[in-house]
């Protein structure tokens, strides 16, 4: 992505990376599904501390879920 104009897209990405490794790891449990909610849970409140940092329009998520 260009370095300018698109941050909100590089905070996606770095978000779904994230997420991609938390679930590979995930994979490898006794209990796969546990491990992959937490990780969802995790990687969404990451996220949206991310987003709350700038000045941004929120993603529903963000507004719902929130950083708690």
């Amino acid at each position: 992505l260009p370095r300018t104009g698109f941050s909100h897209l590089r905070r996606q990405a770095e978000a779904l990376g994230r997420l991609q490794r938390r679930l590979r790891g995930c994979c490898h449990q006794p209990q796969p599904l546990p491990c992959a909610q937490q990780a969802w849970l995790e990687v969404l409140d990451s996220f949206c501390e991310d987003e709350f940092r700038v000045k941004t329009r929120h993603y529903r998520c963000c507004l719902r879920h929130g950083s708690e």
